[in-house]
């Protein structure tokens, strides 16, 4: 449902941007650890965690947990392969909604 939401919220503006934005996250989920089987070298979890650090918040989970409350986001969002691929899959599908 949130990939839902976040795919119609950016198909709004370009339906381009949000089928290449959920292709993006279902290609580094899945595609990633097949083409690179040993632990990578700093990804974005963790230029996140230090940019985090740092006071610079770019994804607001505090703010996007007072909406989301069946679930922690934080944890889905780093750690839940699933969730990943669903939201990007879903992300890019709500491209091509007519509404």
């Amino acid at each position: 449902m949130l990939g839902l939401c976040a795919g119609l919220a950016v198909s709004t503006f370009s339906k381009t941007l949000a089928v290449i934005l959920g292709l993006l996250v279902v290609g580094v989920q899945v595609i990633f650890p097949i083409l690179f089987p040993l632990p990578p070298p700093p990804n974005l979890t963790i230029v996140l965690q230090v940019a985090s650090s740092y006071g610079i918040n770019v994804i607001p989970y505090h703010r996007l947990q007072k909406y989301v409350t069946s679930i922690d986001l934080h944890t889905a969002v780093q750690d839940n392969v699933a969730f990943k691929i669903s939201f990007g899959t879903t992300f890019a599908m709500a491209a091509f909604m007519k509404l």
